[in-house]
């Protein structure tokens, strides 16, 4: 056994007692035995000889070394030091790898985890009732929204007519006309002003019967060439005085539909069809196919077509595009409005495309239904 040194062993003590308690103190013989040891008996500990830190301590000076416990729970971090007399002092200090940390935060960040997964469900459920509060609240607000802007239009398109009827039978009630041309011209535009407004009246109560009865519609097989000749007279008068041919080919298809509903449909795009062909060489055209388990007809004219720009609207209610495409005394923009809510109803779809100077094409699109 080697002889300590001339190093005071009570210097090393008194060291060990005043440095941080994570410090291990240990001082070794040339030949890698332990003089002492702050933390163990040196006595009883193995010869150090063979440790990186020794042996590069007394190679060159100083030496350092880290060991990982066998567990990954925690590192060793070692400086070895040689002295005058060739012995090394070494310290070490023991570490906590991530492992550790982990393991040892695992109950706290379990505990966070469950805290937070409570705050976040009670702030849901809490939030889940404002937003569905909100929601309702929205859709009321729409609603008296939309209940106001229906009764203001309707008030709106019934004033015209109104006035018109009050205006000029006013004039009849007086005696203000000089012959019997003026009093045919007067009644017919008295004629036309109740007529609109009759029509108007009409197509409110379409809408209102088709909101109110949903989807529960009675049904049946039809054929389609019946609906579209049986719309096609119904519009007789309005197309007889203009330059309009037709070209039907439904391919002696049926659909199942509501019979009234569908030629109310039918009766809608061919009046705007009209309504809005030029004044030569207009045609209406209309085809129909099966496509899956849906059938699709298109309907198209060669009219004066509608601006891009309008088209997303007009199937709202009371929508015209423009003042010259629109005379008050033709319509009151609820035709198409009628047109897709039938198709909806139907479970079915409208859509349209558009080019102006050109014409414009509608497509249905009906379920087979079968």
């Amino acid at each position: 056994m080697s002889t300590p040194p001339t190093i005071s062993l009570s210097l090393l003590k008194d060291i060990s007692s005043k440095v941080d308690p994570q410090l291990r103190l240990t001082w070794i013989s040339p030949d890698g035995h332990v003089y002492y040891d702050s933390d163990s008996d040196a006595a009883s500990m193995e010869n150090h000889s063979h440790r990186p830190e020794v042996q590069a301590a007394l190679r060159t000076g100083e030496g350092s070394d880290i060991r990982h416990s066998s567990t990954l729970q925690a590192v060793n971090y070692y400086e070895a030091l040689r002295l005058a007399d060739g012995s090394v002092l070494r310290i070490s200090r023991v570490g906590t790898t991530i492992y550790a940390l982990l393991f040892q935060a695992l109950p706290w960040m379990l505990g966070i985890f469950i805290a937070i997964t409570a705050l976040c469900y009670y702030l849901a459920r809490r939030w889940t009732k404002h937003l569905i509060l909100l929601d309702t609240m929205a859709k009321e607000l729409k609603e008296q929204q939309h209940r106001a802007e229906f009764t203001s239009n309707v008030s709106h398109e019934l004033r015209t007519p109104l006035t018109t009827i009050q205006g000029y039978s006013e004039l009849l009630a007086k005696g203000m006309y000089q012959s019997s041309d003026d009093v045919s011209m007067l009644g017919n535009h008295i004629h036309k002003a109740a007529k609109h407004m009759s029509e108007l009246i009409e197509n409110i109560l379409k809408l209102s019967r088709i909101e109110e009865g949903s989807r529960d519609i009675a049904k049946e097989s039809l054929l389609l060439d019946d609906i579209i000749s049986g719309a096609w007279s119904h519009l007789k008068p309005k197309w007889q005085t203009k330059s309009i041919t037709t070209d039907f080919r439904t391919a002696n298809l049926r659909v199942v539909a509501n019979r009234k509903l569908l030629e109310d449909v039918f009766v809608n795009l061919f009046d705007n069809a009209i309504k809005f062909s030029k004044t030569t060489h207009n045609t209406i055209t209309v085809r129909a196919k099966r496509q899956g388990q849906a059938t699709l007809i298109t309907v198209a004219d060669e009219g004066i077509g509608i601006a891009k720009d309008k088209l997303p609207r007009i199937f709202e209610r009371f929508y015209q595009t423009n003042e010259s495409r629109n005379s008050r005394h033709e319509g009151s923009g609820l035709g198409l409005s009628l047109v897709k809510h039938i198709m909806d109803v139907h479970g079915g779809t409208v859509s349209v495309k558009s080019e102006l100077h050109k014409g414009t094409e509608f497509t249905l699109r009906l379920p087979s239904g079968e």
